[in-house]
């Protein structure tokens, strides 16, 4: 019927131009709004997965921070006359410690001589002015109390000491004389089996006559010299910086343990790391945190804490035994930049301290703040 009506007005079946092009219009309008929603949900879904992922990675490297400087001092805190003293280590006959060229960025700014210390922070001393830790723990588990070396009892390739139990074969060491005050790391010989001999035979990797500030055979000449177990392969000690450049943060073994002298990458999307010491003021130490003390100010920056004069030696052992806590601030971003802002152009960390510190931003990526708390156990538990 429809045929035949159309062969009585003289128009051919089907849809005029103006229906098609309603019709089209229409289509566009509908294939428009579907475009734009799928497009705004797949940036949502992009937005949340990237919020995600920064919180996965404030949460992972709390953790690792806090593992770290939670143990630190490990092995050697029970003598805080160790503190300050120059450490010398060599691997396979070169020399790591002090370091003979720089560190690899973004810890290039740091000192080459590295100082025995369970934590250290070097204030601006990397990408964007982030702080740098410095943290420094054994990992023996045992034989961790300091045995005294026998005086003019240390040889090249041996030392005695009035007890081995617990000494293992390629553990490495901590040879400290406090007359010198310079330290050696060095390495139980792989022969070595713990028989009641006071002998300890020393071979492997990081055994070095020679340090870069003394001899070995120069230790325990005088009046105090120890030596302290620090961990073996597979074990090892962690003497490590951690630090911050192009938004990654960074760590570096300063004792290249796996062979290689470079920073490794530990997380994406960190743009800065403040961190501040809880210390112990009062005249007789109680053992709780008085104070949260700007690492930049005073007597607690690294100079000072480091002190190498034998008068400030005394003073600066004291300050670091009084360190009982540390508070890390890390400022953290997505990898995704949004087409429009949507963060502050600056965020605060510590804002409830007297050394807030404001870090200007991309507005273009979503950021978090993580500030946390990190009791150091050695500390806390050691003798004043």
């Amino acid at each position: 019927m429809r045929l035949a009506a159309a062969c009585r007005t003289g128009r051919a079946p089907g849809f005029s131009l103006v229906e098609l092009l309603v019709a089209m219009a229409i289509g566009l309008v509908l294939s428009l709004a579907v475009g734009k929603v799928l497009i705004g949900g797949q940036e949502a879904r992009m937005s949340t997965s990237s919020v995600n992922d920064t919180n996965q990675t404030g949460a992972y490297v709390a953790y690792a921070l806090d593992r770290a400087i939670r143990s630190a001092g490990s092995g050697f805190a029970q003598r805080r006359k160790n503190f300050g003293c120059v450490l010398n280590a060599a691997r396979q006959g070169s020399a790591v410690l002090p370091s003979p060229n720089a560190f690899p960025a973004p810890f290039a700014g740091l000192p080459q001589t590295m100082r025995l210390a369970p934590v250290l922070i070097y204030k601006g001393a990397s990408a964007g002015g982030s702080d740098v830790l410095a943290i420094m723990t054994g990992s023996a588990g045992y034989a961790e109390s300091p045995q005294t070396l026998k005086p003019g009892q240390v040889t090249s390739n041996q030392f005695l000491t009035h007890n081995t139990l617990g000494i293992q074969a390629n553990e490495l060491m901590l040879l400290v004389d406090g007359d010198l005050n310079h330290c050696m790391i060095q390495q139980v010989a792989s022969s070595f089996a713990e028989s009641g001999n006071q002998t300890v035979s020393l071979g492997g990797d990081y055994h070095a006559p020679t340090g870069t500030t003394g001899q070995l055979t120069d230790m325990a000449k005088g009046t105090e010299a120890y030596a302290m177990a620090l961990g073996r392969p597979g074990n090892w000690p962690e003497f490590s910086l951690f630090g911050v450049g192009d938004n990654t943060l960074f760590s570096h073994d300063l004792l290249r343990t796996t062979g290689i002298n470079a920073a490794v990458p530990m997380a994406e999307g960190v743009v800065a790391l403040r961190a501040f010491y809880g210390i112990d003021t009062t005249a007789a130490p109680d053992g709780i945190v008085d104070q949260w003390q700007d690492p930049g100010d005073g007597d607690y920056t690294a100079a000072k804490l480091l002190g190498s004069s034998p008068a400030d030696a005394l003073a600066a052992q004291d300050r670091l035994g009084r360190i009982l806590a540390i508070k890390v601030g890390l400022l953290l971003r997505t990898t995704l930049a949004e087409k429009k802002d949507v963060a502050q152009a600056s965020y605060t960390l510590f804002a409830d301290l007297p050394g807030a510190v404001a870090v200007a931003v991309d507005p273009r990526y979503r950021h978090r703040v993580i500030e946390v708390t990190i009791p150091m156990r050695n500390l806390l538990i050691a003798a004043p």
